[in-house]
This record gives C-alpha cells, sequence and structure tokens, in this order.
C-alpha cells in the first residue's frame, strides 16, 4: 500500500533568483580567467618579468582584510536598502514580499551560509533565533524550521529532526501559509505520529500492540484494520529513515 506523504508540494522557492543577472555571458567580464593569455596577475609577473609575485607583509594582509571587511559592509548595507525599498512598495504580490522577507532576514542568510560550510550548529542557532523573533513571518519562519530538518537529517539525529517536524506540524496547524498553497490541518501532525510509533516499534521502544491501540484511536477503525496498518507503517518507514541508522 503506498504512503502519503504530506507536503509533497513545493510552492515557493525562497532560493529562487529575484533579479537575472543582466551582465552574465559578458566576453570581457571572464577575460582574467578564461583568457588565452591565463590568469592577468600570474602572466604579468611570471611570464612578462619572469618574476614571481611579491610576497605580502602581515602589514599588507591586514590592509586586505580590512578592505575586504569595509567592502562587506557596504554591500550589506545597500542589500538592506535595496530590499527596504522594494518592501514598500504596496503593489508587491504576497509571494514576492515574502520571498524579500526571507533574502532580507540576516539570520537566515548566515544560516544558509553555515550549511554550505556543514557548520550545522551555527545553522540551527541562526534558525532557532528567527523562531524567536516576534517580527518574523509565519513563513519565514515554515522555511527556517524546513533547513532546521535538513539540518538534523545531516547530523543523522532522528530525535531533533522529529522535534523540529513537530514545530513545522504546529505553524501548519495554526498559521496562515495561504502563500505556500498550505491550508490549516493536523495531517500532517497525524503522520508524524505514524512514523514515530512505526519507529519505535522497529527499535523495541514501543509495543506492536501499543501502536495498534493509537492507530485505532487517531484513525477511528477497527483492530484488524489498525493491526495491517501498523505492520505497513513499520516496514515503509524503516526504509524511508533508513539512512538515520547508518
Amino acid at each position: 500500500m503506498r504512503k502519503v506523504v504530506p507536503n509533497k508540494e513545493k510552492p515557493v522557492e525562497e532560493e529562487e533568483n529575484i533579479e537575472k543577472d543582466s551582465g552574465k555571458g559578458s566576453k570581457t567580464s571572464n577575460f582574467g580567467r578564461n583568457s588565452r593569455h591565463g590568469n592577468i596577475s600570474s602572466s604579468l609577473y611570471a611570464r612578462d618579468y619572469g618574476t614571481p609575485p611579491p610576497m605580502l607583509t602581515n602589514k599588507d594582509k591586514e590592509i586586505m582584510k580590512e578592505i575586504r571587511e569595509r567592502n562587506r559592509k557596504k554591500r550589506e548595507e545597500y542589500a538592506e536598502k535595496w530590499f527596504e525599498e522594494k518592501l514598500k512598495d504596496a503593489s508587491l504580490s504576497d509571494k514576492t514580499r515574502e520571498q524579500y522577507l526571507i533574502k532580507s532576514n540576516k539570520s537566515y542568510v548566515s544560516g544558509k551560509i553555515a550549511m554550505k560550510h556543514k557548520d550545522y550548529k551555527t545553522a540551527m542557532n541562526e534558525f532557532n533565533s528567527i523562531l524567536k523573533d516576534q517580527k518574523a513571518t509565519p513563513v519565514t519562519k515554515f522555511f527556517a524550521i524546513q533547513n532546521l530538518m535538513i539540518c538534523a537529517h545531516s547530523l543523522k539525529d532522528l530525535n531533533l529532526f522529529f522535534s523540529f517536524a513537530r514545530m513545522r506540524a504546529k505553524l501548519i496547524e495554526t498559521e496562515d501559509l495561504s502563500t505556500l498553497n498550505i491550508e490549516k490541518s493536523d495531517f500532517y501532525s497525524k503522520w508524524i505520529n505514524d512514523v514515530e510509533y512505526a519507529l519505535k516499534v522497529k527499535d523495541k521502544k514501543c509495543s506492536f500492540d501499543e501502536a495498534v491501540q493509537f492507530k485505532i484511536q487517531q484513525e477511528k477503525i477497527d483492530e484488524k484494520s489498525a493491526r495491517i496498518k501498523v505492520e505497513e507503517d513499520v516496514e515503509y518507514y524503516s526504509k524511508m529513515f533508513k539512512d538515520y541508522y547508518l
């Protein structure tokens, strides 16, 4: 019997590019890297003059570090002002507004960067701070929780995964996520219950009969049907979550 896994739809992609790079494909933009003359700096020193590049002193390194930091702050200030102006536009669609709010959230951006570097502890701290932020919209929190679940999966921490999954379920039950085409429902919560009981039976942390009784109460079905469903759940979800046991 095929299982229905909730929330298969992918309604809003927070990673979707807002503005396309108009300079893409420019021949001059890749000159230093792709030119037949090779890298510009290396050709100047090694090919033309036959001397190696000069060694940077500690002072040079400090200056370069300061320049990078100054440029980073300028980029952040520019991005902050850009999003601030865009969000003032009353004609923005709800979907676009939510995308801008996510992309302008510093904790969210920092969390995604940390994930790319596989620094899941830092990433989870950043995403958790969004959940505590009263100004964060339900949609932003939804994606923060989604990334927390990805972090838990990467760490193969099943308890942590279900903890975040329940946060997501509560959000779906109580908050307006219509922008994501998600209606308020307890379906996701029930799905988590099914998975948890199935894995508890597998790990012998719960008896089969106990899982059957829970299934009867939750789905209002007879015992025979409940036993069949629990057997199917154990087999199906054991395969689905096998990565956590490797």
